[in-house]
């Protein structure tokens, strides 16, 4: 018996992995995806560690000299016992790790400035297993989501969550010592409640807030500087797109003051290439202590809507040996042309058609072709239609179709 797992937002790196030491050359991917298996641990001498074990066929590291992981308890990781075999420190690194930003103060000297406890191991889920396809309806998407982040790691910042970190940091030997804050930044979209998508510009606010013990004397920030990269999934920034200064200000005992920035479409479109996602960072430093402190956010740009699929006469349902007529139709509502389109399919009970080369369409230009389907087995009969292109991230829909017998 086996799952598939996905983690929304996971880490690893070859130095240590159950805190994450900015400084260094490390993968903070947006997603990766594991397996689970249900078998006996008789080799760790205690039955409380048998059931799920995590094994990835896809290992990031190499383990023993070997790219392999796994398998690992369930169990151990989320209690933090990472002197487990095989692989649940890294495990844990992946799912339970403290962020913590350093700024190099010289070649060897580097200064603490803040830590995230919650940022990594989100949403970690599977699929319900209850027996069909992957529905194309969004909502019914999300409740066909289980969700096991519990079984993985207690609530963030509940004191069983702390707890295991702390177990896992001192089997690691590498306790830290807590730093004092004076402020607090946040980043935010200008509008929290609307998407925001590639090729228009991009608005966010970044909010800077007293939060010194001293409620009686203002803070002095002598500079707040903004950046915003391209990054890809790995989350390695490619190119800076933008930086923007403010200079010193004051704030009251709990006072909190919002810098508003708008980055344009033409300032970041020449400067990714297949990732939608920029990450934002903002850093302070405070006049009187010399403190610096940061916030790092990551904002996903959504595909406008431009991929649509129809089925003839919205059927839902056919017959095995019958055909089907799919309607692909695509409008380029970017900004700019978009080159070396190619659709790509994918089916489950359907014969597998050729890809189909588009090339170029052009700012407001359209395509649009038809194609038959015939239906090769019973089942559900999901159609996945990939457009891939040179200069835009992958654009995908599905059609369910349920097949039956003759």
């Amino acid at each position: 018996m086996y799952l598939c797992i996905i983690e929304i937002i996971c880490t690893y790196n070859n130095f240590i992995c159950h805190v994450l030491k900015i400084y260094f050359l490390i993968n903070n991917r947006n997603f990766h995806v594991w397996n689970e298996i249900w078998t006996k641990r008789p080799d760790l001498q205690s039955s409380e560690l048998d059931g799920w074990q995590v094994i990835d066929a896809t290992p990031q590291e190499l383990s023993g000299g070997v790219y392999q992981c796994g398998p690992c308890p369930v169990k151990a990781v989320k209690h933090g016992l990472i002197y487990l075999p095989h692989d649940t420190v890294f495990v844990f690194g992946e799912v339970n790790c403290d962020v913590i930003y350093f700024e190099q103060r010289g070649q060897h000297t580097f200064k603490r400035m803040r830590t995230e406890r919650d940022s990594v191991g989100k949403n970690i889920s599977t699929k319900k297993p209850d027996g069909l396809g992957l529905t194309q309806d969004k909502i019914q998407q999300w409740l066909q989501r289980l969700d096991v982040t519990p079984l993985y790691k207690s609530k963030e910042k509940s004191a069983d969550e702390r707890l295991a970190v702390a177990r896992a940091m001192r089997y690691a030997g590498n306790e830290i010592e807590e730093e004092a804050q004076e402020i607090d930044i946040t980043i935010r979209p200008k509008k929290a409640e609307t998407e925001m998508y590639l090729g228009a510009d991009i608005p966010f606010v970044v909010y800077v807030k007293n939060v010194c013990e001293d409620k009686t004397n203002k803070l002095r920030i002598s500079r707040l500087t903004v950046n915003l990269s391209s990054i890809n999934y790995t989350g390695h920034k490619r190119n800076r797109v933008m930086k923007k200064e403010f200079s010193e200000f004051a704030l009251n005992p709990d006072e909190e003051r919002s810098f508003d920035v708008v980055v344009p479409w033409s300032d970041y479109k020449d400067k990714r290439k297949d990732s939608s996602d920029v990450s934002i960072s903002a850093v302070a430093t405070c006049l009187k202590s010399g403190n610096t402190f940061m916030e790092n956010a990551v904002i996903t740009l959504r595909n406008p809507e431009i991929l649509e699929i129809k089925v003839k006469q919205g059927i839902t349902k056919c017959k095995v040996d019958e055909d089907v007529e799919l309607s692909i139709s695509m409008k380029n509502v970017m900004p700019m042309q978009i080159g070396g389109i190619v659709v790509k399919f994918d089916t489950e009970c359907f014969e597998d058609p050729d890809d189909i080369k588009i090339g170029t369409i052009g700012i407001d230009e359209s395509f649009e072709r038809t194609l038959k389907l015939k239906a090769l087995r019973k089942g559900n009969g999901q159609i996945i239609v990939c457009v891939d292109s040179n200069n835009m991230p992958d654009m995908t829909d599905v059609v369910d179709i349920e097949v039956d017998d003759k």
